[in-house]
């Protein structure tokens, strides 16, 4: 960022909108533990949309609505309908894994299979034609499931989302319960009989285009020097910052994890100089040492030496990042170490 060249961002400023939650939802959700991480506005709100307005917003919404007009807002006879108890109990299996392993990104990513899967179950059973064929018992096992699963996704936010998780659970007409997520997690917690209440929206959608407007607005007007066309698209660099970015083929002659660390590794690189480089990268998770010996790889050799647990790192290591696992990037043929990338 430089506020001189106009290339500034507020994110703070989202929570006067938005709130605290969203913006702790798309850090926890967009970002990985141990990596670098890139913000930018529009990434922000898109999360926002898809995520909070289109897949948790409209499943409670959606939901609450159908109990309303089919089962006069109460809790009908717990059931276990179709496939959601199933995902529920993996839900669960992959949250606790995730987050035993601070990978609160991925644990999200559990949370949002089991919304995909709700709304998927709404949308084949169809209870509304149910109801209109007099299928009053389907049409309450399939929304009890649908409430149940709800519950348990409040339940699993909570941590990221606390305002949003007890918004839910009141519409749901639960209160806080003292109770370990544990025995949360069983299913058919949700009483019978129980008053439902109305569906309050959690998260109205955003207009995109008009929310970047107003962003690049109140940046232009907060900066103290003009802003120009080039400086307000923080992803455009000229070919001289290019340049200074020294990019090297290297061949990895060594590799170890680092001790005490589940994700780093230390690896020494032949990068054509007189003794191989010292490199710590948080790949042990996805690579092996000796998957990772004769291995040839691209490295940023003008990186300011820093320490990871205590092991310098001279330089840093390329690799596309999906859905929080990293790929080595490497040259699609034998290229000797030291050759420069450009």
């Amino acid at each position: 960022m430089s506020k001189s060249r106009g290339t500034v961002i507020k994110p703070l400023d989202l929570l006067q909108v938005y709130g605290l939650d969203a913006f702790r939802y798309f850090l926890m959700r967009e970002m990985v533990f141990g990596l670098d991480a890139n913000y930018s506005d529009q990434a922000f709100v898109e999360r926002y949309n898809t995520d909070l307005a289109n897949n948790l917003g409209n499943a409670v919404s959606r939901v609450l609505n159908m109990a309303g007009r089919y089962l006069g807002s109460r809790v009908p006879k717990p059931t276990a309908e179709g496939p959601i108890p199933g995902v529920a109990t993996e839900t669960w299996t992959t949250y606790i894994d995730a987050m035993e392993a601070m990978e609160p990104h991925k644990a999200l990513e559990g949370v949002w299979r089991l919304l995909d899967a709700v709304n998927l179950f709404v949308q084949e059973s169809k209870p509304w034609e149910m109801a209109k064929a007099g299928e009053q018992a389907q049409v309450e096992a399939v929304l009890y499931t649908c409430l149940e699963a709800l519950r348990i996704v409040s339940e699993l936010i909570e941590p990221f989302m606390p305002t949003v998780a007890k918004a839910i659970r009141s519409q749901l007409g639960l209160g806080q319960q003292a109770v370990s997520l544990a025995d949360q997690m069983t299913w058919g917690r949700l009483p019978e009989g129980a008053e439902l209440g109305s569906a309050a929206p959690l998260f109205p959608r955003v207009d995109v285009d008009k929310f970047l407007e107003e962003i690049t607005m109140d940046q232009s007007k907060s900066d103290t020097q003009p802003v120009t066309p080039e400086a307000q698209d923080s992803d455009q660099i000229t070919i001289d910052q290019f340049m200074n970015v020294k990019l090297v083929v290297g061949l990895v002659k060594e590799a170890e994890r680092v001790p005490k660390s589940k994700k780093l590794m230390r690896v020494m690189v032949d990068l054509g100089e007189a003794e191989p480089r010292q490199l710590v990268a948080g790949i042990a998770e996805r690579y092996t040492a000796e998957e990772l010996v004769d291995r040839r790889i691209v490295v940023v050799a003008n990186l300011k030496p820093a320490k990871l647990m205590g092991v310098e790192s001279r330089g840093m290591l390329l690799a596309a990042t999906v859905e929080g696992d990293p790929f080595l990037l490497a040259p699609d043929a034998d290229v000797p170490p030291g050759s420069l990338v450009r």
